[in-house]
């Protein structure tokens, strides 16, 4: 997410709160707007959920349909912006669900492309890369499977937005409430590149194990 964003940084980004960090000034703007745009659009148009659950239509794709004028100002934003509209409005268990889904539409559409064999090889090939790389690191094993250890930096953002209403749950029973999903989604995009590394529910066991450590 290189892109210039209008108006400017000082514009958007607010004294104080989790954004008074080290962080690059340009990608804690397009982070703000895509916070905005994907608030207005979880408001105005929900049935992005439904486009998300029923289709195979990218974040990209929704956008293009539900926000042209944002894909015509930033493609990157304007998707994200859906990602986090989507987090706003399904439970984080339906997410996590949907997601799968798609990895395994997307594994089995690769394994056709390449054939079985291919696609063995491929996975074969990938796994030794690894073990060349990092050799039996505990560290990088769990990097590999996508369970990278917390840094000190993300725990405190996590109980920083954990407190700001913008990022509670504002409807029904758990009104009031931090929503991981919506939390998981900045995380990612301030740590990991807007990689999926971080999932509501593993915010959630972080702030939980955080809570009876201190009771």
């Amino acid at each position: 997410m290189s892109e210039e964003i209008s108006p400017p940084v000082k514009d958007i980004v607010p004294e104080g709160a989790f954004f008074g960090g080290d962080y690059d000034p340009v990608r804690i703007a397009a982070l703000k707007k895509i916070i905005e745009i994907g608030n207005r659009v979880s408001g105005e148009s929900p049935q992005v959920a439904e486009m998300y659950k029923d289709t195979n239509l990218t974040y990209l794709e929704i956008a293009e349909q539900i926000i042209p004028e944002e894909v015509s100002i930033s493609a990157g934003v304007a998707a994200r912006a859906i990602g986090f509209a989507i987090r706003n409005l399904l439970p984080e268990e339906e997410v996590t669900e949907i997601t799968a889904r798609r990895r395994a539409l997307n594994l089995e559409k690769q394994k056709q492309a390449m054939g079985e064999e291919g696609f063995r090889a491929h996975q074969q090939a990938a796994s030794r890369k690894r073990h060349e790389l990092h050799g039996v690191d505990v560290a990088a094993m769990l990097e590999g499977r996508g369970r990278i250890a917390w840094t000190d930096d993300e725990k405190r953002v996590v109980h920083e937005l954990c407190k700001q209403k913008d990022f509670q749950h504002d409807k029904g029973s758990i009104a009031g409430t931090p929503n991981y999903s919506t939390i998981a989604f900045v995380i990612n995009e301030l740590f990991h590149d807007g990689k999926e590394i971080r999932y509501g529910n593993s915010v959630g066991s972080l702030v939980r194990d955080s809570r009876r450590n201190k009771s």
